[in-house]
């Protein structure tokens, strides 16, 4: 911020004109900081309402995988990474209300989300991920790594008033998978700097602290930051479900009741079993044409039941998504 001095002419030498300028200057800066307060306010307000305005399948629960907590450094801090991991659960789920996060714990945890599928050289396997996730109802898969924790310093202050500031920098690694093609909506790294005193930072390389100093503050601002991302990249993909067996005129899915799905409802199928061939070896699905649609006869928990509508070719493997 740069302040300006300003001469005054002669006639502002008056003293009552310099308390009367002295007093304009004093609300107009009040003014200002309550203006960039409420125009803060006012445009994550805004966020919100665009979130909402973009809402489809507003009767829908949009299934998320969540992975464990996935820390790749040497420190670590099992009873942070669990509050860290609830915090972000409740603000996706309080950001997208048609999200809902199934994690470590929860009633229909898939398990394959604790052991992710793998290629060659450790990358996970997007193909076989959406695979998976398909079979569990999954409309996305979240995972969260934290990848690095490294101290740094800096001389801040000009000529003879310079000092030496001390910071760690935190890193964490988001990936979000769609299930429908095995493509990332979400590949982020997102990173904070939080200052500390040298003496922290030689205890932290000897390995010898692992205290909330390191992350004061931090854990909530990657909990905020991760679920306005996930909830952006989530909020304009429709609802999907997905065939997982048929058998003559029996169908089942792999999404119930906890997806919103309702006896009577009626969906509508499509193709999506092609596979093309990306970058550096990356299989994905590629979304196929509609095949004709279903109505839904019975539904559970985590599942229901279907029958066929006329003219409709119907595969185990197929996606269905709600009917316009």
């Amino acid at each position: 911020m740069q302040v300006k001095m300003i001469k005054f002419n002669s006639q502002f030498s008056n003293p009552l004109w310099r308390h009367i300028c002295v007093l304009f200057a004093v609300l107009a800066f009040i003014a200002l900081v309550s203006g960039c307060t409420v125009f803060s306010g006012l445009n994550r307000k805004a966020k919100n309402i665009t979130l909402g305005f973009k809402e489809r399948d507003e009767d829908m629960k949009k299934m998320v995988g969540l992975a464990p907590f996935d820390n790749r450094t040497r420190l670590s801090d099992p009873n942070r990474e669990i509050n860290f991991s609830e915090t972000l659960i409740e603000n996706v789920e309080t950001l997208c209300s048609g999200v809902k996060i199934l994690h470590t714990g929860a009633v229909g945890f898939p398990e394959f989300l604790g052991d992710l599928p793998r290629q060659g050289q450790g990358e996970i396997d997007n193909l076989e991920l959406a695979k998976e996730g398909r079979l569990f109802g999954l409309n996305a898969i979240l995972t969260i790594a934290l990848t690095g924790i490294n101290s740094f310093e800096e001389d801040k202050g000009f000529w003879f008033f310079k000092e030496t500031r001390y910071f760690n920098r935190i890193q964490i690694k988001v990936e979000t998978y769609d299930t429908e093609t095995g493509a990332k909506l979400l590949d982020e790294i997102i990173s904070r700097d939080i200052e500390v005193e040298l003496f922290d930072i030689e205890l932290l390389e000897n390995r010898e602290r692992f205290d909330a100093f390191l992350f004061e503050g931090a854990y909530d601002y990657f909990a905020n930051t991760i679920a306005e991302k996930v909830c952006d990249a989530l909020i304009v993909q429709p609802w999907k479900g997905y065939i997982v067996s048929v058998a003559q005129n029996k169908i089942i899915l792999s999404s119930g009741e906890t997806s919103g799905l309702v006896l009577g409802q009626v969906l509508e199928v499509f193709d999506s079993s092609k596979i093309i061939l990306g970058t550096n070896g990356h299989r994905f699905f590629l979304p196929g044409p509609k095949t004709g649609e279903i109505k839904i006869t019975a539904v559970y928990d985590h599942s229901a039941e279907a029958v066929m509508g006329t003219d409709s070719v119907v595969q185990a493997g197929n996606l269905v998504k709600t009917k316009d």
